[in-house]
């Protein structure tokens, strides 16, 4: 496999047995940027809100995704430091990534009154996955990942290989990728296509597709470019 992902996640996984393609698509030095979407769970929403009342004239949604982006780039401009648990000695982290792209920030209808939580939907981009890259990121910001996916490969066609991904959290919340969320059917422009009728939109867990001869030779011109 080429880029690994943990149990908890999903997404774009490619097999080969051709070493250098591999190496082409993991190795940092060629800098192929692999996009991941991710719904996290974060704390003092109301925090959120006491800044969106200070400026008009920007939309409270628009404010919250700065903020949150904000927080995701502030809390990972410095390595991370943790200790190693056999004998204490601290390891350096860093945990690089190329942009980070809030799409939504919301709390659920469902949600007690009390609930000061929120949910925000962003898309991160990494040329080097490290381990648990994404979660840690995310984590350093003190968001918790509910939901994590590899949506795209710089040089495959996102069209072709399309993959099963929320758009907004409201989507996310109906698909099942918010824990509470009713089922892991699929919602495309507000209309509910019921799990037997979906296959031929998007990739489903377990679904197998040959790449095609173009990607390759566009992952492969990539590497002349970078």
């Amino acid at each position: 496999t080429v880029g690994r992902l943990d149990e908890e996640s999903e997404g774009l996984i490619l097999l080969t047995n051709d070493g250098s393609f591999s190496r082409l698509l993991c190795d940092p030095e060629f800098g192929l940027r692999k996009t991941y979407r991710v719904v996290v769970r974060g704390s003092c929403y109301n925090n959120l809100a006491v800044e969106q009342q200070s400026n008009n004239a920007i939309s409270s949604n628009e404010l919250a995704k700065r903020k949150v982006a904000e927080m995701i780039i502030h809390s990972n401009n410095v390595p991370t430091v943790t200790s190693d648990i056999k004998n204490g000695t601290p390891t350096i982290h860093h945990f690089p990534f190329e942009s980070c792209n809030v799409l939504d920030v919301g709390q659920l209808q469902s949600q007690h009154s009390l609930d000061d939580s929120y949910y925000a939907l962003i898309d991160l981009v990494l040329c080097e996955g490290k381990r648990h890259a994404v979660r840690r990121i995310c984590k350093n910001a003190k968001l918790r990942v509910c939901f994590l996916s590899r949506i795209s490969v710089e040089g495959l066609d996102e069209e072709y290989y399309r993959v099963n991904k929320p758009n907004s959290i409201l989507e996310a919340h109906m698909n099942g990728f918010i824990p509470g969320g009713r089922h892991r059917d699929i919602v495309v422009d507000g209309i509910l296509i019921a799990e037997e009728d979906n296959s031929s939109i998007m990739l489903q867990s377990g679904d197998v597709v040959e790449l095609r001869d173009c990607d390759v030779d566009r992952i492969f011109a990539l590497r002349s470019t970078k």
